[in-house]
């Protein structure tokens, strides 16, 4: 699977990951641990994209990512 993570070029505070071909645009990502799944959405109400974590290391890997684009990740309580 081929993931990227990108600011968008026009709109301010509006990033696009991308898997293999599909966009999904965001304002915000919480990590959802009862699903263990990153939780896209926009303005904080509009779910469009969730994305399954296998495990720790690569909860770790989007943090890091996240953060270098200045993107808080929100983790949801259980």
């Amino acid at each position: 699977m081929n993931v990227e993570l990108s600011k968008h070029p026009i709109v301010d505070d509006l990033y696009v990951v991308t898997i293999n071909s599909l966009d999904v645009y965001f304002t915000c990502v919480s990590y959802d641990s009862s699903e263990q799944k990153l939780v896209f959405e926009r303005n904080d109400e509009v779910v469009t994209g969730k994305l399954t974590v296998d495990n720790e290391y690569q909860l770790k890997e989007w943090e890091r990512a996240l953060d270098e684009m200045d993107v808080e990740l929100e983790h949801l309580m259980d």
